[in-house]
């Protein structure tokens, strides 16, 4: 019998990056096009041309957006490369490529050709801003440049204590691997905790330092939730969000604790956080 065939696993990131590069010239004739349809579609709307050229300025502004697309796919490279730069500091590379996309977007829309500058290095300001802000975005309180190197490095100390250990370590551990102060730590991984959302309607509990923060009545809804699920369950939201004490943990180290895979950690948590979503303790708090 012939063995079973093996499914193939695309990456959803590196899909992206299919689109050949574009030369120079048709950088220019892209943008161009871009710059066309941009014009044809402020005339449309400005209702003051004849009825005879409304065909003409509709096919001018088609022919803009297909390139605008061509524009953005050719270079989504970039995107994913400064992306990755970001990786593994508690933003998934899903949400950083999303963020770098809206930059170059951007960039594609106030690109101007006719000043002789290729397109890729009038974009990487632009994706590079989006992707900082897409950073920044993940915890409730903003820290200075310093600090937020700071904040890394605790956050990599404790990921590879973690690894070592094979359990949370105290902010004493990380203090000693990173020669940071203990007080310093302490501060640092508090301020790092990542807003957490569970449920798109709107309950968004803020864990820092493994207490919910932001309110009260969201944690005691969101535990009573907790408890009517299977332990296994239970222990990897619990753990993933800091409340079990321990502080919020990257999937992996979840994974790492657990014995298990982080694709298995991160399936657990979608499914657990959809059925939370429609349970009685938590669906009255989206209001």
């Amino acid at each position: 019998m012939p063995p079973a065939p093996v499914p193939l696993r695309l990456d959803p990131v590196r899909a992206l990056t299919r689109t050949p590069l574009l030369s120079a010239e048709d950088e220019r004739r892209l943008a161009e096009a871009c710059a066309a349809g941009r014009r044809a579609a402020a005339r449309l709307t400005s209702l003051e041309d004849p009825p005879g050229d409304r065909v003409a300025l509709e096919e001018t502004v088609d022919i803009g957006l297909r390139a605008r697309s061509h524009l953005v796919l050719a270079n989504m490279r970039l995107v994913v490369a400064l992306a990755r730069s970001h990786q593994h500091r508690g933003v998934p590379l899903g949400d950083l490529v999303q963020e770098g996309t809206l930059g170059l977007i951007a960039a594609v829309d106030r690109f101007d050709p006719s000043h002789g500058t290729r397109f890729s290095t009038y974009a990487v300001a632009w994706v590079r801003r989006h992707v900082s802000d897409g950073m920044s975005t993940r915890r409730a309180v903003r820290l200075p440049p310093r600090a937020e190197r700071d904040a890394v490095s605790c956050r990599e100390a404790a990921e590879a204590l973690v690894h070592e250990a094979g359990r949370v370590p105290a902010p004493a551990a990380i203090a000693a691997r990173t020669g940071l102060a203990v007080s310093v730590v302490e501060r640092l991984m508090a301020a790092d905790a990542p807003v957490v959302s569970l449920d798109a309607a709107g309950l968004d509990v803020a864990v820092v330092g493994g207490a919910a923060s932001r309110d009260l009545t969201a944690e005691a809804a969101v535990r009573e939730a907790l408890r009517t699920l299977p332990e296994g369950d239970r222990e990897v939201v619990e753990r993933r969000f800091g409340l079990d004490g321990g502080g919020p943990r990257t999937a992996r180290a979840v994974a790492d604790e657990l014995g298990r895979t982080t694709a298995w950690v991160r399936a657990t948590e979608r499914r657990v956080l959809r059925a939370l979503r429609t349970h009685p303790a938590v669906s009255g708090l989206g209001g």
